[in-house]
């Protein structure tokens, strides 16, 4: 028996007690115990202000007075649309019976992720030919822009340019990139749908201008001002989104900007530019990134409008419009399209544009 306690001794590690062991398991345990109590405080936190940012987010929407389309249509002469086009881009600009679109949304064969929202290209087209269309059933867009070369934001302009009931008048696009990331190249196929856009320009014989201008011009009552007309040097080749070319309208002393996929390099550029809007078009979708304060601060939008479903938006994007900027926020896609109309007397907001 005392031979068994002694190998039993030696066989312990030196400096090991039983009391020793029971310590760490304690330990370990109350480890556990703190680890279990931050993730439910961080859970029941961000549950709680998540049930607070869509309260008030309700709230300053209900004090625009939004006024459905479906039951009275889109009054105006002036409108600008924001299309229902899922996580992607499409605004259509119409002012006294002129037509210009900005972005077409992704199309059906994402290259990327084939398939996934299949009917895009019908609803952009349908929609184009329905505010658009003359007593002939014609539309005639005096320009297009493509704000970069994503396919989400310009896979519809080749169905688009080559619709037999459609005339594309103008074309602004920035040159392709000699430098992008190799996956948007390689996965993403963006050379190729540029390629295609190009192609079905030159087929149809619209004007196409890559040299854009960098200073303002008139379309119809709308007052327009591109930015980022040439991507800085330091951020070529370092992604798409930093080719964007962000929009300003100004009409009748209502300024709006459209962000495209801006990037905070970009904001960081433009933003004291740019100078206060009335309306903001929320950047890259509502995702992780821009829409930073010190932008937002520079540009005090009162509405914004996300081109995105409304449950998107980043909760950190979210609590910038909402809780810090007091800025209702429109969603396009939530909403089943949204149009703001410009008066001389003033502003009204629509929904359900596309029903």
């Amino acid at each position: 028996m005392l031979q068994c306690l002694r190998r039993a001794d030696a066989a312990r590690p030196e400096g090991s007690t039983t009391s020793d062991k029971k310590n760490e398991t304690d330990r370990s345990r109350a480890a556990k115990k703190i680890a279990t109590w931050v993730t439910m405080f961080v859970m029941v936190s961000v549950f709680v202000l998540t049930i607070f940012m869509d309260k008030r987010e309700i709230a300053l929407r209900r004090a625009l007075d939004i006024t459905d389309a479906a039951q009275t249509g889109v009054g105006g002469a002036d409108v600008v649309h924001f299309l229902p086009m899922r996580s992607s881009d499409c605004m259509l600009i119409e002012s006294n019976g002129h037509f210009a679109l900005i972005d077409s949304g992704e199309g059906d064969e994402n290259p990327r992720k084939p398939g996934i929202h299949p009917g895009n290209e019908k609803v952009v087209l349908e929609y184009i030919k329905r505010y658009c269309a003359d007593e002939n059933g014609k539309v005639t867009l005096d320009f297009i822009l493509g704000t970069h070369a994503h396919y989400d934001h310009i896979g519809n302009f080749e169905a688009i340019v080559r619709d037999a009931d459609i005339t594309v008048l103008k074309a602004y696009f920035k040159p392709f990139p000699e430098k992008t990331k190799s996956y948007e190249t390689a996965i993403w196929k963006t050379d190729e749908t540029y390629a295609a856009i190009m192609d079905a320009l030159a087929d149809e014989g619209a004007q196409v201008v890559h040299d854009l201008p960098d200073q303002s011009f008139a379309f119809g009552d709308f007052l327009v001002t591109f930015f980022n007309t040439v991507t800085p040097t330091e951020l070529v080749g370092k992604g798409l989104n930093h080719d964007t070319v962000g929009v300003r309208l100004d009409i009748f002393g209502y300024t709006m900007f459209l962000a495209g996929d801006f990037t905070p390099e970009l904001e960081d550029l433009y933003g004291d530019e740019i100078g206060q809007v009335d309306l903001l078009k929320i950047a890259h979708h509502g995702y992780y990134g821009p829409s930073r304060l010190s932008f937002l601060r520079k540009l005090s939008p009162k509405v914004a409008v996300l081109t995105n479903y409304a449950g998107k938006m980043y909760p950190n994007v979210n609590w910038n419009f909402t809780v810090v900027m007091g800025t209702p926020v429109l969603s396009a896609q939530s909403m089943n399209g949204v149009a703001v109309a410009v008066s001389p007397e003033g502003v009204s907001y629509y929904r359900n544009t596309a029903a």
